[in-house]
């Protein structure tokens, strides 16, 4: 089984990520290829759509709607992009490093022998 990293950006577009959804698109491609040419030697190859997963015990969901800071300072544009990428997301929360693990254990699992060539988007609903 291999299982890769994507992102939900392929998926959405989300000002100030472009660089992102650029390389994992390829990723995305080689997944599918990789899956249909393995397939017969039993080889599982799938991609997991990340979305915004918080970094430690961080919780986006609780930035201000306009944060306190100035949007051209560095800080402030970021703080202003976390809070509309949890604005966004219809379960209104951050992912977390476990929602995260908990698929890519799967995926490594005998429960998911039969999917390959699949790009899951992890993300909340972010890419609705």
């Amino acid at each position: 089984s291999i299982t890769t990293c994507s992102t939900f950006a392929n998926r959405k577009i989300l000002v100030y990520d472009g660089i992102s959804p650029l390389s994992k698109g390829s990723v995305e491609a080689m997944v599918r290829y990789v899956a249909a040419e393995e397939g017969p030697n039993n080889i599982r190859c799938n991609a997991v759509g990340i979305g915004w997963i918080q970094p430690g015990n961080q919780d986006f969901s609780q930035i201000p709607p306009k944060p306190d800071v100035e949007p051209e300072d560095q800080l402030g544009r970021m703080l202003v992009l976390m809070r509309e990428i949890v604005d966004m997301t219809k379960i209104q929360r951050n992912g977390t490093p476990e929602d995260a693990g908990n698929l890519f254990a799967f995926l490594a699992s005998n429960e998911a022998s039969y999917l390959t060539g699949q790009i899951i988007a992890i993300d909340g609903g972010l890419s609705l």
